[in-house]
């Protein structure tokens, strides 16, 4: 495997806290090594990396920018740096994770009750419930309406 060649042309690094370029660092070996291996398997074979999902959840990658509900609270910049080593491995996996976090996630954290709050942010960060592959009915069972 080759390792990602970085190009900085705008020399965006030097906008970047320590902070959010160890986090990137990791972020990158994490695709270099666990999700790219994988790309070619799941496209040739039309699935989606599932096995990816739980570890992504461990590394509190799922919500990455909310703040609280066992969330990482990682902020934009640190959000969209992970978003963007993630793409770079699988576009997919991208999608899964942003529409898990950015969408379905952020409504209930934003205008959720704290009921919705405690039922469902513990299983989407560990990565028992997804709102991208789950069924509405298991998601409406969670998400207790008034």
């Amino acid at each position: 495997m080759v390792n990602f060649k970085k190009t900085d042309y705008l020399n965006l690094d030097e906008q970047l806290s320590e902070d959010e370029i160890s986090k990137r660092n990791e972020i990158r070996t994490f695709v270099d090594s666990s999700v790219i291996p994988t790309v070619d398997k799941h496209f040739a074979n039309g699935t989606f990396p599932m096995d990816l999902i739980k570890e992504l959840g461990q590394r509190k990658l799922i919500g990455a920018s909310l703040q609280g509900y066992d969330c990482a609270g990682y902020g934009a910049v640190k959000a969209g740096l992970i978003y963007q080593e993630i793409e770079r491995g699988d576009g997919g996996l991208r999608s899964f994770l942003t529409t898990q976090a950015e969408l379905a996630m952020f409504a209930i954290w934003k205008y959720g009750s704290e009921e919705q709050k405690k039922n469902t942010f513990p299983k989407w960060q560990k990565a028992t419930l997804s709102a991208v592959s789950d069924s509405p009915k298991k998601m409406q069972a969670l998400i207790p309406h008034k």
